[in-house]
């Protein structure tokens, strides 16, 4: 088994950390728009992104929807290689780290009204570009395309 100096580890930590970082900050902007006629109607995330779940809300013909979003990203890992190489004139030692971390994932909203409608999302996000889509559907069969930005 191969250990790692103190300095090594630390870098590794900032990088992950730097990138944990970017991946989530502030709230999101949700763009419902209307598949019958076109119509747009604009909600947001509740505070800040970076936990993978939260709370959100948007106003559609007249009522205030509420609920939750969550997010998951696609698999990713961390990998560290170790190598040496000898020749004639003496040895040459080098060593690289690898950082893989899913910048696509998936999610799930869902949301009511007070008076019982309900709205129900799928979508797909990049956390590299802030930006996804997805599609929902009210309880009355109503459909909308979602345009995600963060």
């Amino acid at each position: 088994m191969h250990h790692f100096p103190a300095t090594r580890l630390g870098i590794i930590a900032l990088i992950l950390g730097a990138i944990a970082g970017c991946t989530g900050s502030g709230a999101a902007t949700m763009t419902f728009i209307d598949r019958t006629n076109g119509q747009t109607f604009v909600g947001s995330t509740l505070g800040r992104t970076t936990s993978g779940q939260g709370q959100m809300m948007v106003d559609i013909e007249g009522f205030s929807y509420t609920g939750q979003w969550i997010y998951a990203a696609n698999s990713g890992g961390v990998s560290a290689v170790s190598g040496s190489a000898f020749g004639k004139g003496g040895a040459a030692f080098g060593t690289a780290t690898g950082i893989s971390i899913s910048a696509v994932g998936g999610g799930l909203i869902t949301m009511r009204t007070e008076y019982g409608n309900a709205i129900r999302c799928g979508f797909n996000f990049n956390s590299l570009s802030n930006t996804g889509y997805g599609e929902c559907e009210r309880n009355d069969g109503r459909q909308y395309d979602l345009m995600i930005k963060r």
